[in-house]
């Protein structure tokens, strides 16, 4: 079982420019009406008369996402095509993308006939690696949308990363899961590398934990995924002692893996 991540504060997923507490997938979906796969068909403004600026400065807009619906993983009555309201609130981001790739749409009701609404509005739409498979017996909803996004592991580049983001969300991965990700070996760039090592480590399995390392090692300059401190405080053994010990003297001062690791030491002196 993968423990729920820290929250850190990190760049929000399709929000431009904003700085958002990170909200982990198992809340965000209980918290939704409806979960949701969908193609991105078109982007309107709300109001088209609306005024785009007012005494020379740009005011907010709204707008109004259009949907075609691929697969939904909560909420029974999503019809195959959908609306969702999208206020922007800084104007200097600009209208919202409509791009190839699907998006996972977490969506609460604004009532009969209204668009939905974003269930969070900085992390209830997010970037899904492409058409998620055809409905799978066995698996809950949130095992079934964990399994939709790691069968993009293999196709590498992009579409492995946004999987690995997603995955990296979880706070509870099942041993299935970690069994696809932990077969999955490669290609992946060193960002994704280390996104899958820690995901495996919080999904309790400490074997990968000084892989984890040395990839953190070898590129300083690689991405910290959310779970990263979560794997280094908790993840290691008493033989991970040196090599966190390591990565402790040798991290950037001021980066997140050296006072993780600080914080790892410490737990592991303890025990």
């Amino acid at each position: 079982m993968i423990r729920p991540p820290i929250l850190l504060l990190i760049a929000a997923s399709g929000v431009q420019g904003g700085v958002a507490v990170y909200t982990p997938i198992e809340p965000l979906f209980a918290e939704s009406g409806a979960v949701v796969v969908a193609s991105c068909v078109s982007v309107e403004r709300k109001d088209p008369s609306a005024p785009v600026e007012r005494d020379g400065h740009l005011v907010p807009l709204d707008y109004i996402l259009s949907y075609s619906t691929l697969k939904t993983y909560k909420g029974a009555n999503v019809p195959p095509s959908f609306r969702v309201f999208y206020p922007v609130a800084d104007p200097a981001e600009g209208a919202p993308g409509c791009g190839k790739e699907p998006d996972l749409l977490f969506l609460s009701s604004r009532g009969v006939g209204e668009p939905y609404a974003l269930a969070n509005s900085a992390f209830g739409l997010r970037s899904f690696p492409g058409r998620p498979l055809q409905r799978a017996p066995g698996l809950t909803p949130l095992e079934e949308l964990a399994t939709d996004a790691a069968a993009f592991l293999p196709s590498g580049g992009a579409r492995a990363e946004t999987a690995l983001r997603l995955l990296d969300g979880y706070g509870y991965l099942s041993e299935a899961g970690a069994d696809a990700l932990a077969s999955y070996i490669g290609p992946l760039d060193h960002d994704a590398s280390v996104f899958r090592l820690e995901i495996l480590v919080r999904a309790g399995r400490p074997e990968y934990f000084e892989k984890l390392l040395r990839e953190i090692r070898g590129h300083p300059e690689a991405g910290t995924p959310i779970g990263l401190c979560e794997a280094l405080e908790n993840g290691g053994t008493a033989k991970d002692l040196p090599a966190l010990e390591e990565l402790a003297r040798t991290a950037p001062a001021d980066g997140l893996p050296r006072g993780c690791a600080n914080r790892g030491i410490r737990n592991l002196t303890r025990r």
